[in-house]
């Protein structure tokens, strides 16, 4: 059999085996949208008659015709909420759809509407409900009924955007898929995948199919265990054996404040050409004068000499004699993601890693703002330029979101904003102190209709508030409770207008409250 440049034999004169047929004769690992080597492209043709390439555009053609078919059944039925579970999961071999749940588990249990479009379901609901950046990395939905991939591919301007149209044979556009399409009975799962590059894994199960009397359509988010794990810090896989498995050995004991206790000998970095020079620690929690920084430690050295450590990393103090006791280990694998960017504070991070540390109420209150706020800007997702681990030194500095830019030119500075080809959308860059620079695509009009949410999280019957058409309301009694609250009376409202008559006048919007909006 013949084969074309990519490798992939094809033929038009052969019958088209069906999903299930194919997994068989490859051994039964998954086909359709799974990463194919050399080696299983030429394993596949070899198996089958016709070529992947014909192979995987039959099952997306079959796909789409099935997801048409649902679409049409619902059309006019009352749309019914969907209780979920997601779990992040670990690889169980080289088999895609194989997973053990972490241990101890991370899950969280949510309400929703069936009617929920996949890719507001990512960007609005699961990076706020887990902890993940929101518009940081790509993503892919996995159908394990018949190997479907949904992925922006390339539509996204994610560091890792590449890796899934390089990885996958064949994507689907997630963006206008809803959510019930897909989870319709209970048990039906799809496997979630955030970042394409470090891949972490997550199970989102049905359990329960709300009756139409109990329907609201609203997100709510019923509860969850254990923080997600630091972004870029490896995978699950990683995750599990360096810090839950460290955690369980440590009898699921909370990690320490700091690495290391009052009187451990240290060694400190006193940025000179004396290195690290030996010492004690003798406070924690330490400021040299009022209004100073907060630095994790004051140490004596062994010449006497007072000095303070910025940042609890290797970089500016480690331990004379390493331990390896849970607690140690725990207190250094902790310590080493506190500046990850879900984790820091100038990202709305707390500033201290902790696996145990999940706060229902911190979530729903992440989850009301990202469903009351605009949808992410897929093509210009964030981007950092600079060292991660600079975040650390931010926050031994005490440099929060709200001080990011005064550094650059007094307490008036303003972020650079650039305007972007399409209207309505600006690019903002924040520069901090150290070099490190964000950059991120903001959106300055109404959300698109498939990002269109109600605040409450519901995408029915939705209406545009009068006054700025950029906010959504399911109903009147939502409106009502957010303009109670004050969340959208007054200066959102206000500000919302404002924006959307610069951008009619072809003036500059107000850059200060884009800074706000994109690191918190």
């Amino acid at each position: 059999m013949g084969k074309d440049k990519t490798g992939v034999g094809s033929s038009a004169d052969h019958e088209i085996p069906s999903y299930e047929e194919a997994v068989a004769r490859c051994g039964g690992g998954p086909v359709l949208g799974w990463g194919l080597g050399e080696a299983e492209i030429d394993k596949f043709s070899e198996l089958n008659p016709c070529g992947l390439a014909e192979f995987v555009q039959s099952r997306v053609d079959e796909k789409m015709k099935v997801m048409a078919e649902l679409a049409e059944k619902d059309n006019g039925q009352p749309t019914l909420d969907l209780e979920i579970r997601i779990e992040l999961m670990v690889e169980k071999g080289h088999d895609l759809f194989a997973f053990l749940p972490l241990n101890p588990p991370v899950w969280r249990t949510l309400c929703l509407s069936s009617a929920v479009k996949l890719g507001v379901f990512q960007d609005k609901i699961l990076c706020p409900v887990m902890g993940w950046t929101r518009n940081y990395h790509a993503y892919a939905f996995h159908d394990a009924r018949d190997g479907a991939v949904f992925c922006a591919g390339t539509a996204s301007g994610a560091i890792d955007a590449r890796i899934g149209e390089g990885r996958y044979c064949k994507i689907i556009d997630p963006l206008p898929v809803c959510l019930g399409l897909l989870l319709r009975e209970k048990g039906d799962y799809l496997l979630y995948e955030y970042d394409l590059d470090k891949r972490f894994f997550h199970k989102i199960t049905l359990e329960r199919v709300i009756p139409e009397a109990s329907s609201k359509g609203a997100c709510v988010l019923l509860d969850g265990a254990m923080r997600c794990p630091d972004e870029d810090g490896g995978g699950c896989e990683v995750y599990q054996q360096d810090v839950l498995d460290v955690l369980v050995k440590n009898r699921l004991r909370p990690p320490r404040r700091y690495r290391y206790v009052v009187g451990t000998r240290v060694e400190c970095n006193l940025g000179d050409p004396r290195g690290f020079v030996p010492g004690r620690v003798i406070k924690l929690d330490y400021r040299d004068h009022p209004g100073g920084p907060l630095c994790p430690y004051q140490m004596r050295l062994e010449t006497g000499e007072l000095i303070m450590a910025p940042t609890d990393t290797n970089a500016h103090i480690r331990a004379l004699r390493p331990s390896d006791t849970p607690a140690d280990r725990l207190a250094e694998q902790c310590s080493e993601r506190a500046g990850a960017v879900n984790v820091a504070k100038m990202i709305g991070g707390r500033g201290r890693f902790n696996p145990l540390d999940f706060n229902l109420v911190e979530r729903q209150t992440a989850l009301a703002r990202a469903l009351g706020g605009p949808g992410s800007v897929m093509a210009g997702a964030k981007m950092f330029e600079g060292d991660h681990t600079l975040f650390q030194t931010l926050l031994g500095l005490g440099l929060a979101a709200s001080r990011c830019h005064d550094v650059r030119g007094g307490t008036d500075a303003k972020p650079d904003v650039v305007y972007r080809g399409k209207p309505g959308i600006v690019q903002h860059i924040v520069k901090c102190p150290n070099g490190l620079t964000l950059s991120e695509d903001m959106l300055r009009r109404p959300d698109d209709r498939d990002f269109r949410l109600c605040c409450c999280g519901s995408p029915l019957k939705l209406m545009a508030c009068a006054k700025c058409k950029s906010a959504w309301y399911c109903s009147k009694a939502c409106q009502r409770s957010r303009w109670k609250t004050g969340l959208h009376k007054g200066t959102e409202c206000a500000a919302r207008k404002a924006d959307r008559d610069k951008f009619r006048n072809g003036e500059t919007p107000d850059g200060a409250r884009v800074l706000r909006q994109t690191v918190n």
